[in-house]
């Protein structure tokens, strides 16, 4: 009933723009859906049928997350309107820029000066808009004027302002590479730490780099011993940015204290095979008590495996127990993923011992 109720909801959508949510456990039954809804949007739109109604202006192909295509109409130099009928943006991130709403707030401005604000985590496809702008521009005889004057005033009274003597950029990977801007004080305590851009995972390490308050909570915290809780779902981005704040320790001249700092919860990648290979992630601590356990991806099966790694409280059952006699329990129709999980906890139970 769940899966007639997710396609049923599509009834009545615009196939130019109809997407359906890519939740965690069926990424890739939802990407195949999705992929569907694309193709059937181009044969409609190259079979002409609806061309006109679905898109307005000019062509314009950039390159943010992925590749996509804006629509800009200009007349008298003002925007009329802008479109993104196919994209296949990250969904709560770069996506919402390109919703109807979002890109309405274009409309009457001038084309040549039109931009949209680049804001953290979305900065790929902020850029790829606005270099679709300044093309339309071009296109519609008008000079692009960049917004570069008041971006360098901000840039002078910051550095005139006697905050820091130090930002670092460190590339780190979590579920994907991405970057860590770590600003650190004459006094060794942080002043900032920022993502600027990312590719992890909707819903998972995304909305943790999202979440300003994980960032916020640093600011003041002495580098030498700064870290951010590991917590399950999210330990390779956690682990990824406690490993940026470990380097800016060192480039600051606290590598053994940071080395001192807890470092029981450096999770370790176990391979095992439930309806299919798959990788498990187990941390723990020093004590040999289970600090987190994660399955970063996987391909078992939508409605049985898949759900039961998707169940959070089945993993955080597990934190704090003994990782010597730590197991789930095992049920009728996942007992090939249960297992699997098992298996990996027994081959940690062993690293441990």
């Amino acid at each position: 009933m769940a899966a007639a109720a997710v396609l049923a909801a599509l009834v009545g959508e615009d196939i130019a723009t109809a997407q359906i949510d890519v939740k965690a456990g069926v990424t890739l039954t939802s990407d195949a859906i999705n992929d569907a809804l694309k193709q059937a949007a181009a044969d409609f739109s190259d079979a002409g049928d609806t061309q006109e109604a679905a898109v307005a202006g000019d062509p314009y192909t950039v390159k943010g997350m992925n590749k996509f295509t804006l629509y800009v109409e200009v007349a008298d130099g003002k925007i009329v309107s802008v479109t993104a009928p196919n994209h296949s943006e990250t969904a709560g991130y770069g996506a919402d820029m390109l919703t109807e709403e979002a890109l309405a707030a274009l409309v009457g401005q001038d084309i040549a000066t039109a931009q949209v604000d680049a804001k953290a985590g979305v900065t790929l496809t902020s850029n790829a808009i606005n270099e679709a702008l300044k093309q339309a521009a071009v296109a519609n005889g008008f000079e692009p004027v960049e917004a570069a004057d008041t971006e360098s005033e901000e840039e002078a009274v910051a550095v005139s302002a006697p905050v820091s003597d130090a930002e670092n950029v460190y590339e780190v990977t979590g579920f994907a590479p991405f970057k860590v801007a770590v600003e650190v004080d004459e006094a060794g305590k942080i002043v900032s730490v920022s993502v600027p851009e990312n590719s992890e995972t909707a819903g998972f390490g995304a909305d943790l780099i999202a979440d300003t308050a994980v960032f916020d909570a640093l600011v003041g915290q002495d580098i030498a011993t700064a870290q951010i809780d590991v917590k399950a779902g999210v330990t390779l981005t956690s682990n990824a940015i406690n490993e940026a704040l470990k380097q800016a320790a060192a480039d600051f001249g606290g590598a053994d204290a940071t080395d001192a700092a807890p470092a029981d919860a450096q999770a370790k990648a176990y391979e095992v095979t439930g309806f299919a290979p798959m990788t498990v992630e187990i941390a723990v601590d020093e004590a040999g008590k289970i600090v987190s356990v994660t399955v970063p991806e996987n391909s078992e099966t939508a409605g049985f495996g898949a759900n039961l790694i998707a169940d959070t409280t089945v993993f955080d059952a597990l934190v704090g127990q003994d990782i010597a006699t730590a197991q789930i329990d095992v049920k009728a129709g996942v007992t090939l993923t249960s297992n699997a999980i098992n298996e990996a906890l027994k081959q940690a139970a062993k690293e441990v011992q």
